[in-house]
């Protein structure tokens, strides 16, 4: 019905009570989602930089509070569920541990048989600049973090690549940090991308449109890599400044 200056309009089908959430239940939703499960990460950092506790120690006092809060506070895990969750532990701790020792015994025969000398030559054959040898070994490394997780290829690598990069005089904290985030990088590459495809349990999203949405992020990681390679003194700075060196 219309009226000079005036309009009305009447809506024969309003939308149901129901289908609007009063406040309080939209507030409790947030607040329970995403509050409780920050303490896990919080507890890490607290446990850990408080000194009291390895990181190993605090990994698994983390295990016990997000245990806490899956029993107390969501309630999706009872006692019945407890056998199952430990076997399930066991097998993936049993099966690290079996990784580590293989990984372990490898680096051991590639040390023995004089690779690191084997590379040492390759690479001055090549150039004999420290920069060269650190853009080689990073591009080797990245190639690695694609078919390999980032605790074997440390454990292999890191044996025979450090004789490497002292020979070279690079500093050896900077090129175990460099080491770390290189192989880092990996844990997000395709084929073997391990948060890649837990990304992909938990989003229960594609492959293929995570690594998408990805890229910018990689892109982000990778100039971060060439920043301190080409800037040792953003990862060497602190530990000369505590040590009491000169930088």
């Amino acid at each position: 019905m219309n009226q000079p200056g005036y309009t009305f309009n009447f809506d024969t089908h309003p939308p149901p009570p129901e289908s609007t959430p009063s406040a309080p239940a939209s507030w409790s939703k947030p607040s329970k989602a995403r509050g409780p499960p920050s303490l896990s990460p919080l507890s890490w950092f607290l446990e850990y930089f408080s000194g009291f506790f390895t990181p190993t120690e605090a990994g698994a006092m983390v295990s016990g509070v997000a245990l806490f809060l899956s029993m107390v506070f969501f309630r999706d895990v009872s006692f019945r569920d407890l056998p199952g969750i430990f076997m399930s532990a066991a097998k993936t701790t049993a099966a690290v541990f079996f990784l580590v020792g293989t990984a372990s015994a490898t680096a051991w025969l590639l040390t023995t048989g004089q690779v690191p000398q084997s590379i040492i030559a390759t690479l001055l054959a090549i150039s004999e600049r420290p920069l060269v040898v650190l853009l080689l070994i990073n591009l080797f490394l990245l190639l690695v973090g694609c078919v390999l997780d980032l605790t074997p290829a440390l454990l292999i690598l890191a044996p025979i690549l450090m004789p490497v990069a002292i020979y070279f005089g690079i500093d050896p904290i900077f090129f175990g940090v460099m080491m770390c985030i290189n192989l880092g990088i990996g844990l997000v590459t395709p084929p073997v991308g391990t948060i890649l495809y837990i990304m992909a349990g938990l989003s229960r999203a594609p492959v293929e449109a995570i690594i998408k949405d990805l890229i910018p992020y990689l892109a982000v990681m990778v100039f971060g890599l060439i920043l301190i390679i080409l800037f040792p003194g953003i990862v060497t700075f602190l530990p000369e400044l505590l040590s009491g060196s000169e930088p």
